[in-house]
């Protein structure tokens, strides 16, 4: 669809980092992720390869070293201690701030279509009582648009990761 020059993009294929395409389809076909969505259209595939970003927790960006478009799930695939360490030593002025509890979800309810009901749309809901319980029993609810997954479990997982990034009142770091 990226290099497809009659219904995709038409960019050039030597741009394209097939390798990392081939890796996150590796990774995905391994954890058991799959989408099913109609394009329609050459526009409908840029706000498709979107949404697969946003579903399955991946980005896309062009590689500094090579300019190739390249794909990266985000996954904890990662050394910490491999990890650059960014403290006064080497950055000028660190600017630190965390949202309240209240800003966090405590509730995820994610719509997928259910390939076992004829592709009709499902939900499925996934909670943390903890996060519930910190905003005195308010869920804050979040509704997300997963439907280019067509099975529970896909969806669920989604939710959970949302939820596990929603849940918690996040940091924010200016360096």
């Amino acid at each position: 669809m990226i290099v497809n020059k009659e219904w995709g993009l038409g960019r050039d294929p030597a741009l394209v980092n097939v390798d990392s395409l081939l890796a996150v389809g590796a990774a995905l076909k391994e954890e058991g992720r799959g989408v099913t969505v109609k394009i329609t259209s050459r526009d409908a595939v840029k706000s498709f390869i979107d949404k697969l970003c946003e579903h399955l927790d991946m980005v896309r960006y062009t590689d500094p070293a090579t300019g190739k478009l390249t794909f990266k799930l985000i996954r904890d695939d990662y050394i910490i201690d491999n990890l650059p360490v960014i403290d006064e030593t080497i950055a000028s002025e660190i600017d630190f701030s965390r949202v309240v509890w209240s800003n966090s979800a405590g509730e995820i309810v994610a719509q997928y279509s259910d390939s076992a009901s004829r592709y009709d749309t499902s939900t499925v809901m996934v909670n943390d009582p903890a996060v519930i319980e910190m905003n005195g029993g308010d869920h804050n609810s979040q509704d997300l648009d997963f439907t280019y997954f067509t099975t529970a479990g896909n969806a669920a997982w989604a939710a959970n990761r949302e939820l596990r990034q929603q849940g918690f009142p996040l940091a924010a770091v200016t360096l």
